[in-house]
């Protein structure tokens, strides 16, 4: 009786704790470095697809709080093109009982050959069992990424422009990626949301060797460290995140992708 109380109160546990924007768009090195955003090309920040040399395909599944019931799969594709670069997400979560499909859209384009701006659509379905209804959510995106020089790049994300879902507020990021070695990265994001809500991650990444990389994270609010590992081997490339709740416990995500 207890673990079925638990499942019909999952949607509202997660709406609080847990936006459905960030459960569908999870990625495995945003993950391990602190939950960045605005620094993360893979899936928040559309701009940075233009910094991809190659097209890349892949799949990721999320499990956060070690609960089964809560895990999001993904599947990707981004295609560099000398006109628009885009790329496609689709994701699926939940349970029999609770359940959102996510379908994201991202485009880019590169106004110098060191600044690109970029936007992303994000389509939400969402059906539960304490509704009669399938309720749908659109949001978009607007990113922009600049390469100052060999060692710093700068990332602005500005998240939920024009949303009909008010569980998910305006949010806006900052960050910087500084490289004081050709295999190290820092990484440093700033977050502000229309809740007066500030967050602030930390991030570093290190190539051991070519094939092998190790990363390290840590978000302030809430208080989360992470880590994370990534294996480079000919195009394909195998990551594996974890992050820890003091509260809420362990999340992990791995992935695979390929690059064609």
């Amino acid at each position: 009786m207890q673990f079925f109380c638990f499942l019909i109160l999952i949607p509202f546990f997660i709406q609080d704790l847990y936006p459905n924007y960030r459960l569908s768009s999870h990625d495995t090195q945003s993950l391990s470095l602190g939950e960045i955003h605005a620094l993360n090309k893979e899936t928040h920040n559309p701009a940075g697809l233009s910094f991809f040399k190659t097209m890349k395909a892949g799949l990721s599944v999320f499990n956060p709080f070690t609960m089964q019931e809560l895990t999001t799969a993904t599947i990707y594709f981004k295609h560099p093109n000398k006109r628009i670069d885009y790329g496609i997400r689709l994701s699926a979560f939940g349970y029999d009982d609770y359940k959102i499909t996510a379908l994201q859209s991202s485009f880019s384009k590169k106004l110098f050959p060191s600044f690109s701006i970029g936007v992303h659509f994000l389509y939400q379905k969402e059906s539960s069992l304490l509704k009669e209804n399938q309720e749908n959510y659109f949001s978009s995106h607007l990113g922009c990424w600049y390469i100052l020089n060999d060692r710093i790049q700068l990332a602005v994300l500005a998240e939920n422009i024009l949303s009909n879902n008010t569980i998910n507020p305006f949010n806006c990021s900052l960050g910087s990626i500084y490289k004081p070695h050709a295999d190290v990265s820092l990484f440093i994001e700033a977050g502000y949301t229309e809740k007066k809500n500030l967050s602030l991650s930390l991030g570093f990444e290190y190539y051991i060797v070519e094939q092998f990389i190790i990363r390290s994270g840590f978000q302030i609010n809430p208080k989360t460290p992470s880590l994370g590992i990534g294996y480079l081997f000919h195009k394909w490339m195998l990551n594996a995140g974890f992050s820890f709740h003091s509260i809420l416990g362990i999340s992990s995500s791995i992935g695979i992708s390929f690059h064609l």
